[in-house]
C-alpha cells in the first residue's frame, strides 16, 4: 500500500531549513511515498534547488483563496496562538496539550493577572514562584522557568516592563478579561486541583 503525508504549510518555518527539505524530499523520492502540501508564501518555490524539486516532483495548483489570512486560519496567525475571534477556544487547544501542573501555573497566571494588584495586570517571577512552591506546581526556580518556556513556546505567556510595579518584568497572559474568564472556568471544569483556583 502506499503512504500519503499530507503536509500543511510546508514553506512554515518550523520546516524551512535545508536538513528538514532534504528529508522530505527524500521521503517524497522513495517508491510508494506521496507527498501532498501546501505553502502560505507566493514564493516559497525558491525554497528548493532544482534537484530538491526534482526529487519531489511537485505538480502545482493554485487554489489561491483570496481570503484574509486570519479567516483561514483564525487560530494560528500573525499575532499570535491567541489572534482570531474565539480566544478562548484557541487557548483551550493549546492548554489541553500540557500537563498538569502547566495547567494549574497557567490558572494561577490568570487569578493573579485579573486580580490586579494596585491595577497592574499580570505578575512577577517571584510572586508566581512563591504561589507555585505553594501549590507543589513548581518546587524550584529552574522547574518553573522549564514550565514557563513552555508556555512562551506555544504564546501563552508573555512579559513587560510595568511602571507602577519599579519598572520590574511581568508575566502575563495576552488575552482580554472575558476570554481569561473563560480559559479559567474551563480550566476549573477541567479538573484543576483544589487550592489553585
Amino acid at each position: 500500500t502506499d503512504l500519503y503525508l499530507l503536509v500543511h504549510n510546508i514553506d512554515a518555518p518550523a520546516l524551512r531549513d535545508a536538513a528538514t527539505q532534504q528529508a522530505l524530499a527524500e521521503l517524497a523520492a522513495a517508491p510508494g511515498v506521496h507527498i501532498v502540501a501546501s505553502t502560505d508564501h507566493v514564493n516559497a518555490a525558491s525554497l528548493w534547488d532544482p534537484v530538491l524539486r526534482a526529487r519531489f516532483n511537485w505538480a502545482w495548483a493554485d487554489v489561491t483563496t483570496f481570503a484574509r489570512y486570519a479567516a483561514e486560519s483564525p487560530y494560528a496567525c500573525g499575532a499570535g496562538v491567541f489572534a482570531g475571534e474565539d480566544q478562548t477556544k484557541s487557548a483551550l487547544v493549546v492548554l489541553r496539550a500540557l500537563n498538569a501542573n502547566s495547567r494549574g501555573i497557567v490558572a494561577l497566571l490568570i487569578k493573579e493577572q485579573l486580580a490586579g494588584a494596585s491595577g497592574i495586570a499580570g505578575v512577577t517571577f517571584a510572586r508566581l514562584h512563591e504561589r507555585a512552591r505553594e501549590l507543589f506546581l513548581a518546587s524550584t526556580e529552574m522547574a518553573l522557568k522549564n514550565h514557563l518556556a513552555e508556555l512562551r513556546d506555544h504564546k501563552i505567556l508573555r512579559e513587560r516592563s510595568a511602571a507602577k510595579a519599579g519598572g520590574a518584568k511581568l508575566l502575563y497572559i495576552p488575552l482580554p478579561v472575558d476570554a481569561l474568564n473563560g480559559v479559567l472556568a474551563e480550566l476549573k471544569a477541567s479538573g484543576i486541583r483544589q487550592g489553585i483556583l
